[in-house]
C-alpha cells in the first residue's frame, strides 16, 4: 500500500512547498541480536524522489522490539501520516 501524505494532510502546498509529514511505523518481533543503527527509506509517489531517515524514534530512541513469536518474521507496519513537526 502506498499512501500519499499530501492527501492525508489535506492536499497540499503551504508557503510554496509541501508541508512536512511524519510517518507512524510500528516494528514488531525481532528475534536476533542488536541490529545496530537503523535507517528507513521511502520512495515518494509520482517520481518526486526519495527520503531516508534514522529509524530510531520513540519510545526508546534506540528501540528494538522483543521476540514475541520465535520463527516468525519481523514486521514493520505503516500506521499512517500525521502533520510533521520541525526538528532541527
Amino acid at each position: 500500500m502506498v499512501a500519499d501524505p499530501r492527501r492525508a494532510l489535506g492536499g497540499g502546498r503551504q508557503g510554496g512547498g509541501f508541508q512536512t509529514a511524519d510517518a507512524d511505523l510500528n516494528w514488531a518481533n525481532w528475534c536476533h541480536g542488536d541490529p545496530g543503527p537503523l535507517r528507513v527509506g521511502l520512495t515518494l509517489p509520482g517520481g518526486v524522489g526519495a527520503v531516508e531517515s534514522p529509524f530510531d524514534g520513540p519510545p526508546g530512541y534506540a528501540y528494538v522490539p522483543g521476540c514475541t513469536a520465535s520463527g516468525r518474521p519481523s514486521t514493520v507496519t505503516f500506521l499512517g501520516w500525521f502533520a510533521g513537526t520541525s526538528r532541527q
